[in-house]
């Protein structure tokens, strides 16, 4: 394929390795999904369609329903993919999608229903189960990373909302709720932290990730 043949809207600085020259745009398909693509995976390409509508069968979406379908396409693609993470997350896990949301027009009655919206993404309440209805629902960005079974790269407790205050010598357990701190209180213990950080979670009814189940 040929870079005229895809609808480019921008453009990112040329990246070069050593010998290779690599540039990257934002493209967008015919249904309206702006998708990222770089000069070398053009030269490879046989259409100029985003992944969903390039490999798609039985279904072809409307304009309107494109950003629903790469939702589902994705989490159908997430936990039967090959890549390392994705058996880290999904395969090592067991986590599977439903039978019945392997088709999209029930997965799509389902999410009208439940309270879709185009600034919404699909989220399991419980990390460790299953895509299906009792366990998902719509949420935004930050409840989506409030409800994560990773702990941050720098914490060094072992424990969420648990942090070592040096003025003192405690453990002081505080939790983040839109993108604001709020204290619960120090202990002598990182155990006593956690648990505290839990019992706060249940008394305001809060839908963080608890370091006990």
């Amino acid at each position: 394929m040929k870079l005229s043949d895809f609808k480019i809207i921008k453009t990112f600085p040329l990246i070069i390795k050593g010998k290779n020259y690599t540039r990257r745009y934002i493209a967008k398909c015919e249904c309206g999904v702006e998708f990222k693509i770089s000069n070398q995976s053009i030269r490879k390409r046989d259409t100029n369609k985003c992944r969903p509508c390039a490999i798609r069968k039985e279904y072809t979406p409307t304009r309107d329903d494109a950003r629903l379908y790469n939702i589902w396409y994705s989490m159908n693609h997430r936990v039967n993919g090959k890549s390392k993470k994705d058996f880290i997350c999904y395969k090592s896990k067991n986590i599977i999608v439903c039978e019945d949301w392997k088709t999209f027009d029930i997965f799509k009655s389902w999410a009208l229903d439940n309270g879709y919206k185009d600034n919404l993404s699909i989220d399991r309440e419980n990390n460790d189960g299953n895509y299906e209805p009792l366990n998902c629902r719509w949420a935004n960005r930050g409840t989506q990373n409030s409800n994560t079974r990773k702990l941050r790269s720098n914490n060094t407790s072992g424990y969420r909302g648990v942090v070592w205050n040096n003025t003192n010598g405690t453990w002081r357990s505080r939790i983040g709720i839109n993108k604001k701190y709020y204290e619960i209180g120090s202990f002598k213990s990182k155990l006593e932290c956690a648990k505290a950080y839990d019992k706060y979670i249940d008394d305001n009814n809060l839908e963080h990730t608890k370091n006990f189940s």
